[in-house]
């Protein structure tokens, strides 16, 4: 909750939040089930494990048109999208 509120200005109960959450989760559930059942036939000889995160990086903004670049700064946030994937042989 006190994410939201730092990065967004939005005050939400955190009841609220995890109602959000669990919806887009049941969506995405929805949209795409688990396969059900035993596969009939060999699987690929090799699994790519991808893991994606984000966080909130601060970027320094410059008023170009002040003579002392060091005064005026504005501090902002930027989410970074970062990815982790990793290539392995998989044993049948």
């Amino acid at each position: 909750m006190d994410k939201v509120v730092e990065h967004y200005g939005v005050m939400l109960s955190e009841s609220t939040i995890a109602r959000i959450t669990e919806g887009h989760a049941q969506a995405i559930f929805e949209a795409n089930p688990p396969a059900q059942g035993w596969p009939t036939q060999p699987g690929i000889s090799t699994a790519i494990i991808v893991e994606t995160d984000g966080g909130m990086v601060p970027i320094v903004e410059i008023d170009e048109k002040r003579a002392d670049k060091r005064k005026g700064k504005k501090l902002l946030w930027r989410e970074a999208k970062y990815v982790l994937h990793t290539r392995r042989g998989v044993k049948h």
